[in-house]
C-alpha cells in the first residue's frame, strides 16, 4: 500500500525446536485495512542493454529454462545457447531452424553441435534432435544408461558424433569411431565435457576437477590436477581453432589455457548466476562464457562477434552477508537492511528451496536509503521482492534492468502481485508461489488497492526467474484458496478463507495444482465434492470452541503434526497465535493456556503491526510480523528493532502427546 512502510519484526521462540522439515511458508493476503510495508533496492549487477531473442513459447516438457550448453556456428559468426526445456536462443548470424521446446522430452537437454546447414541437439537420455541438414545416425534414448549422457561431440565430416556420459562412457554413431572411454576407470570427478580432436580421429573429455583424458589422435596439454590446482565446479572445455590447445572454464568464472590457448580473462558472475558453458570460435582466438540465466561474455574474438549479451529475464540484486544466520537478532538485522537496494518490506515467507537455499518473499518494498528520518530522496516502492538466503547471506532481488520494478512483472496495466507463500515441485525443477492478484483504485494513501484473486506463479527452481502464472482455482464470493500451501507426504494443502472468520482446506498433487483437480477438507476427511467442503475447527487450549482470527493464516509442519500462526485480528491485535494439529485439517488446538499467545507485537502511537506468522529458519523457529504508521501520508521506517516477550512454544513432542 503506497504512503505506508513499515518493518518486520521478529523473536526467536523459547523452548525446544522439532525437526526441520522441508515446508512451505506463510500466507499473506489482503484483509481489511492495511499490509505492507517497505521494501529497497539499488542493484549491484544491472546488466548491459543487449538481450538474447525471446525463448520460444512456453515448452510442454517441465524441465526448467536454465543454460546447459551452447555452440558455435562453424564460421564462427554465430552462437547457440541451449536451455535445459529445449529452447534455443541465437546470437549474431545463428539461424534458429528449430528446438526441443515443443517436444515432451523424457529428460532435459544436454548439449548440441552444429555441422554444415544444421545442428544436433542431445537429452540426458542420450535422445538426438536433428534440425536442418543435421542428419540423425542413432541414439541411446532407448537404452538403459548407467549414468546420463551430457555432452556431444560431432566428426568434422559432419556424419557422425559421439556422446559422452558422466561416467566417461562413450556411444558413437555414424562415421564416429569408437577410440576408447573411461567408462570402466574409477573416476574422481564425473564427465562434463567432450570435444573432436583436430583431425576427427579421436576427442578429449573434461571431468569436472579438470582432469583431461585423450582418445585416439587427441594430444594432451595439460589438466588442473597436473598443474596442483585441485577444483570440482568445471563446467566445459573448449579447443583452440588449431587444436593444438584448450580452454578450461570453471563455474565462478575462471579460465585456464593450455597449450597453444591465451587466456583473455575471466568473468565474475552472480552467485546465484554461475557460469555453465564456455565457447570457443572455430575459425579465430576467443571463447565466450555463458552463465546459467543465459548472459554471454565475449573475451578475444569470441563467436558472435564482442557483444555481450544478458539473460532474458533481468533482475538488480544486492548482497548482505553477516557471520552466521542462526537467531532471530540475525534475521532482523537482515530484515533491516536499509539500502542502497533494499529497505525493508512486509511479506517474509519463507519457503525451504531443499538445495541450502530458502526464498523469501516480501510485499510492498521501498528501494533505496534511508536514515533514521525515514526513506531519502529518489526512493521507490516496488510491490514485491524476493530475497535469496544462502549460508550467510541474503542476495535480495527486484525486477528491473536499469532502475527498479517489481520482481514478479506486472500482470497487466495497474496491477501487481502481493506474493503469499510456496511450495517447491522439485520433478518439474519450478517453485510454485501464491499470489494476489491486486489493482490500483482510487482510495486514501496507502489503501488505494482492490485485490482481485489468486494466481500460481511459476519460477525456475534454479534461477528463480518468472516461468508464467496461472489463475488458482477461486470460488466467487466465497473460499480465496491459497492463503497457505504445504507439503507432505505427496500432497500439496492449500488453505483459504471466506472472509467470514471461516477456514477451509483442499488438497491436491503436484500435477493437478493447477487443474483444480482437488479434494476438499470435509467434517471427517476429504471428499473430490465440492459441496462437502466444511470450515476448519478451531479449540481453545481448554479444548472448548475457539473464535480463531480474521487474519490470513500460515500453515506449517511441526514434528509429526501441524502449526497454524496467525494474528487474531490484522492491525488492531498485538497478538501472534498458534493451534497445533496431528493432521493437515485440524481440529486446530490452541497450544498454550494464554489463548495460544506465542509472541506479544508492541506498537506505538499511529502504528500497527500484522502479518504475524512463524517461521523456520536455521537456529528454530522465529516469529515475524510487519510494524507500520498509519498517521500521516507520509510514513518514517526508521523504527528498527523491537522487543517482545513470546510465550513458549511447547515442543513438538509435548503437543503431540496432548489431548
Amino acid at each position: 500500500m503506497a504512503g505506508l512502510t513499515g518493518d518486520l519484526q521478529l523473536e526467536q521462540l523459547a523452548g525446544p525446536f522439532g525437526s526441520r522439515q522441508r515446508t512451505a511458508r506463510r500466507a499473506r493476503r489482503r484483509i481489511d485495512r492495511a499490509v505492507l510495508v517497505l521494501l529497497t533496492a539499488i542493484a549491484l549487477c544491472a546488466l548491459p542493454a543487449v538481450f538474447l531473442p525471446s525463448r520460444a513459447a512456453a515448452a510442454v516438457n517441465p524441465w526448467p529454462h536454465i543454460v546447459t550448453g551452447g555452440f558455435a556456428s562453424g564460421d564462427g559468426r554465430g552462437l547457440y545457447v541451449l536451455f535445459a526445456d529445449g529452447s534455443v536462443s541465437t546470437i549474431g548470424n545463428a539461424q534458429n531452424i528449430g528446438d526441443g521446446s515443443g517436444v515432451r522430452l523424457n529428460r532435459p537437454m544436454a548439449s548440441g553441435a552444429t555441422t554444415s546447414g544444421g545442428y544436433w541437439l542431445v537429452s540426458k537420455d542420450g535422445g538426438i534432435f536433428s534440425y536442418g541438414a543435421a542428419r540423425f545416425y542413432g541414439s541411446t534414448g532407448g537404452q538403459r544408461l548407467n549414468q546420463p549422457v551430457f555432452a556431444m561431440a560431432p566428426t568434422t565430416a559432419g556424419k557422425g558424433y559421439w556422446l559422452a556420459a558422466r561416467d566417461g562412457g562413450i556411444f558413437s554413431f555414424g562415421n564416429a569411431r569408437f577410440y576408447g572411454s573411461t567408462g570402466n576407470i574409477n573416476l574422481v570427478r564425473p564427465i562434463v565435457g567432450i570435444t573432436t580432436s583436430h583431425d576427427g580421429r579421436g576427442y578429449r573429455l573434461v571431468a569436472s576437477d579438470g582432469g583431461i583424458f585423450d582418445f585416439g589422435s587427441a594430444s594432451f596439454y595439460g589438466s588442473l590436477p597436473s598443474r596442483g590446482i585441485s577444483v570440482s565446479d568445471v563446467v566445459g572445455m573448449a579447443p583452440t581453432p588449431s587444436g593444438k590447445g584448450y580452454w578450461i572454464a570453471e563455474a565462478n568464472g575462471v579460465v585456464h589455457s593450455f597449450g597453444d590457448a591465451t587466456n583473455f580473462g575471466n568473468f565474475s558472475p552472480n552467485a546465484f548466476d554461475p557460469v555453465t558453458a564456455i565457447v570457443t570460435n572455430p575459425v579465430a582466438p576467443g571463447y565466450r562464457l555463458i552463465t546459467s540465466l543465459g548472459a554471454t561474455i565475449p573475451f578475444g574474438r569470441a563467436p558472435a562477434g564482442a557483444a555481450r549479451t544478458d539473460p532474458q529475464y533481468r533482475y538488480l540484486s544486492q548482497l548482505v552477508c553477516r557471520p552466521s544466520l542462526n537467531s532471530a537478532g540475525d534475521y532482523q538485522a537482515m530484515f533491516n537492511t536499509s539500502g542502497p537496494l533494499w529497505n525493508r518490506a512486509d511479506g517474509a515467507s519463507s519457503v525451504d528451496l531443499g538445495d541450502g537455499r530458502r526464498l523469501w518473499l516480501f510485499g510492498d518494498t521501498y528501494t533505496g536509503l534511508s536514515n533514521a528520518n525515514g526513506i531519502m530522496p529518489g526512493w521507490r516502492l516496488v510491490r514485491n521482492t524476493i530475497a535469496v538466503e544462502q549460508g550467510g547471506c541474503f542476495e535480495f532481488r527486484t525486477g528491473g534492468a536499469f532502475a527498479t520494478d517489481d520482481y514478479l512483472p506486472s500482470p497487466g496495466p495497474g496491477q501487481f502481485y502481493w506474493p503469499n507463500t510456496g511450495i517447491v515441485d522439485a520433478a518439474a525443477g519450478v517453485v510454485r508461489l501464491s499470489v494476489t492478484r491486486v489493482r490500483n483504485v482510487p482510495g486514501p494513501n496507502g489503501f488505494g488497492f482492490q485485490t482481485m484473486w489468486n494466481e500460481i506463479v511459476t519460477l525456475d527452481l534454479h534461477s528463480l526467474t518468472y516461468r508464467g502464472s496461472t489463475a488458482l482455482r477461486t470460488d466467487p464470493g466465497r473460499v480465496q484458496w491459497g492463503m497457505s500451501m504445504m507439503q507432505a507426504g505427496g500432497w500439496i494443502y492449500l488453505y483459504g478463507g471466506a472472509g467470514n472468520g471461516y477456514y477451509y482446506a483442499a488438497r491436491t498433487t503436484p500435477a493437478h495444482l493447477l487443474d483444480g483437480q482437488w479434494q476438499y477438507g470435509t467434517a471427517t476427511g476429504w471428499s473430490a465434492r465440492r459441496a462437502d467442503l466444511r470450515p476448519m475447527q478451531f479449540r481453545t487450549f481448554a479444548n472448548q470452541p475457539d473464535a480463531g482470527m480474521s487474519a490470513a493464516i500460515s500453515v506449517d509442519r511441526y514434528g509429526s503434526g501441524y502449526i497454524v500462526s496467525s494474528k487474531r485480528c490484522e492491525a488492531w491485535c498485538d497478538d501472534v497465535t498458534a493451534w497445533y494439529s496431528k493432521s493437515p485439517f485440524g481440529p486446530w488446538k490452541a497450544v498454550n493456556s494464554s489463548n495460544g499467545r506465542i509472541a506479544t507485537t508492541p506498537a506505538g502511537p499511529g502504528q500497527i503491526t500484522y502479518n504475524g506468522h512463524l517461521a523456520d529458519v536455521n537456529g528454530g523457529w522465529i516469529v515475524v510480523w510487519a510494524l507500520n504508521t498509519v498517521s500521516g501520508g507520509y510514513v518514517k521506517n526508521g523504527f528498527g528493532g523491537r522487543d517482545a516477550v513470546p510465550q513458549n512454544l511447547p515442543s513438538p513432542a509435548a503437543l503431540a502427546a496432548g489431548p
